[in-house]
């Protein structure tokens, strides 16, 4: 059992008007690099494995055979990333330090990676155009709420999408942060105590995989066109 880092849990439900700019870029690179090794280890894995043809040391199985046959089959010249929250800005930050990164959905998470200092009391954002096709997903609360963003550090979501080389926003009605994960299927008293909407579960589920779908099948595969709405 690995329990939640307690230093953690304070400082992401923390008021953020409670610490400077510079405590909060500080705090949220810190999470938000956890993440981001994480994620290179498990691509370097995989490549790894599928470029040698046998299971390193950090692969912990006795069917090596069974696990080989499923990554023969991945095509790791062709890579998407999509995460939830922080797991969203972790895939944003991947798709511009690697090159190996084809598409990458962020679902409802602040894109903190692109933030590179503050200046004169004010978040700097990363200038260089996103080398890569990006797709937001937010709830149509959290878009408003970047929107209205006086402090600058949700602002730079929008910045980011209009510098991307393909970027876009969907927003969803009547969706809460947690209705972009399974949790409300299977507790809806924890999904309504994290963050839950008005919206269906399962018909909230089935269009975002609808969407998700449709953007790494035209990206990754050149399936089909790109048929995705501004808000659903």
């Amino acid at each position: 059992m690995i329990t939640v880092d307690e230093e953690f849990i304070y400082e992401v439900t923390r008021d953020d008007d409670a610490v400077s700019k510079e405590e909060l870029m500080t705090d949220s690179q810190a999470w938000l690099k956890v993440r981001v090794d994480d994620e290179n280890f498990v691509l370097d894995t995989i490549k790894e494995a599928k470029n040698s043809g046998t299971l390193s040391t950090a692969w912990h199985t006795s069917d090596a055979d069974t696990v080989l046959s499923v990554i023969n089959r991945i095509d790791t010249d062709k890579i998407g990333l999509t995460g939830h929250s922080l797991g969203g800005a972790s895939a944003v930050a991947l798709g511009r330090e690697r090159t190996d990164i084809d598409a990458v959905i962020d679902i409802d998470g602040t894109m903190m990676g692109e933030i590179t200092g503050v200046m004169n009391g004010e978040y700097t954002y990363d200038s260089e155009s996103y080398p890569v096709p990006v797709l937001a997903l937010f709830t149509e609360n959290n878009y408003n709420m970047i929107e209205s963003d006086e402090s600058g550090f949700y602002r730079v979501n929008e910045n980011m999408i209009n510098n991307a080389k393909d970027g876009r926003i969907v927003t969803f009605e009547n969706a809460e942060h947690m209705d972009f994960t399974d949790l409300p299927l299977f507790s809806p008293f924890l999904g309504n105590m994290l963050g839950s909407g008005e919206r269906d579960n399962e018909e909230m589920m089935n269009t975002l995989n609808s969407v998700v779908l449709n953007w790494f099948d035209y990206y990754l595969k050149g399936n089909g066109a790109l048929n995705i709405l501004p808000q659903y």
